[in-house]
């Protein structure tokens, strides 16, 4: 198991992300660096809930619009504390839970959950990059992948930053990494490497510590008595030091529905919910935000040689868990 060297780091990164993601992106690494976030995420557990009546059908809708718009603005806007050029920050506008349904039914318009509209571009019409004019089509598969293939054409990436579909059970995660992997092979593109990484592995609990401890290994354990459940060629670890990890948490805090006392705009039963919450995960030691998740002395990486997704066999084990795919 080899250790990639911080070369990587000085060729041109792609950030494939859904929002709320973690990465290797720094202001090291700005000036060639992409982001690109694939849905709106204007559905999830967050709510406004002492601006919107949660009974009132209309309120509701109004509701999840404003999230998505806050959190499209996130998306666009947050990358800009890094250095990176608006220039090279696109939305993608694709309705949050809804690839794995794109995924098993490529044909068909999928509508958002919440708002009853299969228009992507109520989302996407806010990028202001030269590069989103050539973002096409709607809310389903074929046109989720041809938007990446147009990125990633437009781009040439070196590196790909983009959660793992072995390990990540957010299946907007692993469908956004699928769809990365499905737009390399139909343009044939061979070049450099996927640093691969995990935001909801299992549960929320990993990675246990807190801001500034060790990112380490997530643990995998194999659904069969295999070595090769989980492929990979090797592993990269990337320090980040005490300024930057202060840079990552105001960026996380910059983020509406990430930011730990945002919900409910300080509503004292939320308060009082959360006051216990930290209760216990202070006596157990478990953190469950992403700001004592990730803020962390290092980022960590799995890494694939991109070459290898062309390849029918490693294909399969890239996109799977325990050699089964777990999206049908």
């Amino acid at each position: 198991m080899g250790a990639e060297t911080a070369e990587n780091s000085r060729k041109p990164v792609f950030g494939v992300s859904v929002v709320g993601g973690k990465g290797i992106l720094q202001r090291s690494h700005a000036a060639n660096a992409m982001v690109v976030t694939v849905t709106a995420s204007e559905a999830g557990r967050f709510h406004y809930e002492n601006l919107f009546c949660k009974q009132c059908p209309t309120e509701t809708k109004e509701q999840y619009l404003e999230k998505g718009r806050m959190r499209v603005w996130n998306s666009l806007t947050v990358p800009l504390l890094a250095g990176v050029s608006s220039e090279n920050i696109l939305q993608l506008g694709f309705f949050d839970t809804t690839l794995k349904t794109l995924y098993n039914h490529p044909e068909r318009e999928i509508p958002s959950a919440k708002l009853e509209t299969a228009d992507v571009g109520i989302f996407r019409r806010a990028n202001k990059s030269v590069i989103s004019e050539g973002l096409h089509g709607g809310s389903n598969w074929h046109d989720l992948v041809d938007n990446m293939a147009y990125v990633i054409e437009s781009f040439r990436p070196d590196v790909i930053v983009t959660p793992s579909p072995n390990i990540d059970v957010h299946t907007d995660h692993q469908c956004t990494t699928i769809a990365a992997v499905e737009a390399l092979r139909k343009l044939n593109y061979t070049n450099g490497s996927l640093f691969l990484y995990t935001v909801h592995y299992l549960t929320d609990d990993y990675p246990l510590g807190n801001v500034g401890a060790a990112l380490s290994l997530p643990p995998f354990f194999s659904e069969e008595d295999s070595s090769d459940m989980l492929y990979f060629h090797s592993i990269y670890s990337h320090p980040v030091d005490k300024k930057t990890q202060n840079h990552k948490l105001l960026a996380l805090d910059a983020m509406n529905d990430i930011r730990p006392n945002a919900r409910n705009y300080m509503d004292w039963k939320h308060v009082l919910r959360r006051g216990l919450s930290l209760l216990y995960h202070d006596l157990t030691s478990i953190r469950s935000d992403l700001i004592n998740r990730f803020v962390r002395s290092n980022e960590f990486f799995y890494v694939v040689p991109i070459s290898d997704v062309h390849n029918q066999e490693t294909y399969q084990k890239i996109i799977s868990r325990g050699g089964k795919n777990h999206l049908h």
